[in-house]
């Protein structure tokens, strides 16, 4: 987290005197911003003006000038960027987004002090919530174990910004009793209320959807209350069963598979955490690096801006990639396989891997499609009464529909295969089999659709030789639509 403080003097600022802000973007790019004291009220509802202040005032000078300067950055800052405190004589600016900052500043008063200050901040450990959590209660006093005798949960859930966009109620609030005298096992699972918030969707861009979770706990025990506050990063992934109760995901590279098969013409994409350990990742032919690029950790302070999607464009010339943790020196390899189809038109294949990020893959060979109607059915009366010549006369249209259907409901279903894949590609199958979110790009039209094959046999190169799958899917809509 970036703060400017700005420390106003006892000097009377004069008219046209100036403060400057030195301001960073993503690319390190610098842009000055310029708020100009002018003694015309009328200036001063333009931006970057703030009304001069005058020695006639009867207060603290330091302290007033500091309260006009605040005035004029909130009025002139955007809100979502920058929040803007004042204590006395001294104006704070916090960067709530890591990639636009003030690193400098300058004023013509004399007196006036900058300071920069980069706080770091803790690192927000991120949860699966598509496996339990559970949030245990303090029983401990110091002392000894306590006998509970109710425990309260407040449960916030949030988009946005870390702390600021948190709401003033909670989202849930539980209070559970203990199950017996001297219960000290006081617990909730937090992660289907939590999952419930996160909408995982698909529009082309690799956006990774996530929420802010923060639990207060009070445990009421006959010696007072006991306190306790946590703060995650919810996302729609699993943990695997060997890993076991609350386990906490510490890995940065959010992908299974050590083999990448990738389009000819198309990007590789490595998605990566953003709050973890900093890497260098060299895109390679065999052991020449064609292009070296940087991961940066940095603390998560909105929830939109959770992962780093490294991605490189000039594909076809990739057969490897070394990743390099800058911080422990662990090497990750990860083998490219470049695959060119002059007969059959690929499919791209997304889904919400256990990550709970986004992960693309090609089926490359052929597809098929079909389609199933459904509906309900009655029989009609079709007999038609009539009178001629003074008799009466029963008879029926034999192009007439005697047997009427209504409810009528077409759905598609698509069979895909994907060509011979890399052994260790069988982890992609195993995650999307897993996965509740998949879609299909056809045609550059994205849509959604149900994985229906339930049972894959997986494949290795000792059992099998060549590797490749056939692929089910529903399309996860009505042809007709019905939607009211």
């Amino acid at each position: 987290m970036n703060t400017i403080k700005i420390i106003c003097s006892d000097v009377p600022p004069a008219n046209l005197d100036t403060y400057t802000l030195t301001q960073m973007d993503s690319f390190n790019i610098e842009n000055d911003i310029v708020w100009t004291l002018t003694d015309n009220a009328l200036e001063a509802q333009q931006p970057f003006y703030v009304l001069a202040i005058t020695t006639t005032v009867q207060q603290n000078q330091a302290t007033l000038s500091a309260n006009v300067l605040k005035t004029a950055l909130i009025r002139d800052l955007n809100p979502a960027l920058y929040s803007v405190t004042q204590l006395n004589e001294v104006v704070t600016i916090t960067a709530l987004n890591e990639n636009l900052y003030f690193n400098a500043g300058a004023s013509t008063i004399t007196g006036v002090v900058f300071v920069v200050d980069t706080v770091t901040t803790p690192t927000i450990q991120r949860i699966n919530v598509r496996s339990p959590f559970f949030i245990n209660a303090p029983v401990y006093d110091g002392t000894e174990l306590i006998s509970t005798i109710s425990t309260e949960y407040k449960l916030f859930i949030y988009s946005g910004v870390l702390d600021v966009s948190k709401p003033s109620l909670p989202t849930y609030t539980y209070i559970k009793k203990p199950r017996f005298l001297n219960d000290n096992n006081i617990y909730i699972d937090i992660s289907r209320q939590v999952n419930d918030f996160i909408n995982n969707t698909y529009n082309g861009f690799l956006n990774t959807q996530s929420v802010f979770v923060e639990i207060e706990v009070n445990n009421t025990y006959d010696g007072g209350v006991l306190t306790d506050n946590k703060k995650y990063l919810a996302v729609n992934g699993f943990n695997l069963h060997s890993e076991n109760v609350n386990h906490l995901p510490s890995n940065d590279l959010l992908i299974s598979n050590r083999s990448i098969t990738v389009l000819k013409g198309k990007p590789i994409n490595l998605p990566f955490y953003r709050s973890g350990d900093d890497y260098s990742i060299e895109f390679r032919k065999n052991t020449s690096v064609l292009d070296t690029q940087t991961v940066t950790a940095i603390p998560i302070l909105n929830n939109n801006d959770i992962v780093e999607n490294i991605i490189y464009l000039n594909a076809d010339l990739v057969n490897n990639i070394r990743i390099l943790n800058t911080d422990t020196q662990e090497e990750t390899f990860i083998d490219v396989e470049v695959v060119t189809e002059c007969i059959y038109d690929p499919v791209k294949i997304t889904f919400v891997n256990r990550h709970g990020v986004l992960q693309e893959f090609y089926s490359y060979k052929v597809s098929k499609e079909q389609i199933k109607s459904t509906s309900d059915s009655y029989n009609k009366s079709i007999l038609n009464e009539d009178v001629i010549s003074n008799t009466p006369v029963l008879s029926y249209n034999t192009s007439e529909h005697r047997k009427r259907e209504y409810n009528k409901q077409a759905t598609k279903s698509i069979e895909l295969n994907t060509g011979y894949l890399p052994e260790d590609n069988n982890v992609l199958i195993e995650e999307m089999l897993e996965s509740e979110y998949v879609w299909l790009t056809l045609d550059n039209e994205i849509k959604p659709v149900n994985l229906t094959s339930k049972s894959v046999s997986l494949l290795t190169k000792t059992n099998d030789q060549l590797i490749k799958y056939k692929l089910n899917f529903d399309y996860s809509y009505n042809e007709v639509q019905n939607i009211r």
